[in-house]
Protein backbone atom coordinates (compact mmCIF):
# COMPACT_ATOMS: atom_id res chain seq x y z
CA UNK A 1 0.00 0.00 0.00
CA UNK A 2 2.60 2.27 0.76
CA UNK A 3 4.17 1.66 -2.38
CA UNK A 4 1.44 2.85 -4.18
CA UNK A 5 1.06 6.37 -2.62
CA UNK A 6 4.34 6.61 -3.65
CA UNK A 7 3.94 6.39 -6.67
CA UNK A 8 0.54 7.60 -6.55
CA UNK A 9 -0.53 10.12 -4.29
CA UNK A 10 -3.97 10.32 -5.56
CA UNK A 11 -4.41 6.43 -5.59
CA UNK A 12 -6.05 6.45 -2.55
CA UNK A 13 -8.61 9.22 -3.63
CA UNK A 14 -9.39 6.85 -7.22
CA UNK A 15 -10.14 3.96 -5.26
CA UNK A 16 -12.67 5.49 -2.90
CA UNK A 17 -14.44 7.07 -5.92
CA UNK A 18 -14.60 4.28 -8.08
CA UNK A 19 -15.70 2.31 -4.25
CA UNK A 20 -18.50 4.87 -4.34
CA UNK A 21 -19.70 4.11 -7.67
CA UNK A 22 -19.91 0.53 -7.22
CA UNK A 23 -21.92 0.77 -4.24
CA UNK A 24 -24.50 3.28 -5.62
CA UNK A 25 -24.38 0.75 -9.06
CA UNK A 26 -25.41 -1.94 -6.36
CA UNK A 27 -27.71 0.43 -4.73
CA UNK A 28 -29.40 0.89 -8.02
CA UNK A 29 -29.90 -2.73 -8.79
CA UNK A 30 -31.35 -3.52 -5.33
CA UNK A 31 -34.02 -1.05 -5.89
CA UNK A 32 -34.77 -1.87 -8.68
CA UNK A 33 -36.12 -5.73 -7.50
CA UNK A 34 -37.35 -4.02 -4.68
CA UNK A 35 -39.58 -1.54 -6.62
CA UNK A 36 -41.15 -4.88 -8.55
CA UNK A 37 -41.92 -6.64 -5.09
CA UNK A 38 -42.81 -3.95 -2.91
CA UNK A 39 -46.04 -1.86 -3.75
CA UNK A 40 -50.03 -1.90 -4.48
CA UNK A 41 -49.22 -4.45 -7.55
CA UNK A 42 -45.84 -6.29 -5.78
CA UNK A 43 -45.80 -9.58 -5.28
CA UNK A 44 -44.81 -9.48 -1.56
CA UNK A 45 -48.25 -8.87 0.00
Amino acid sequence: MAAISLLNPKAEVARAGQALAVNISGAKGIQEVMKTNLGPRGTMK
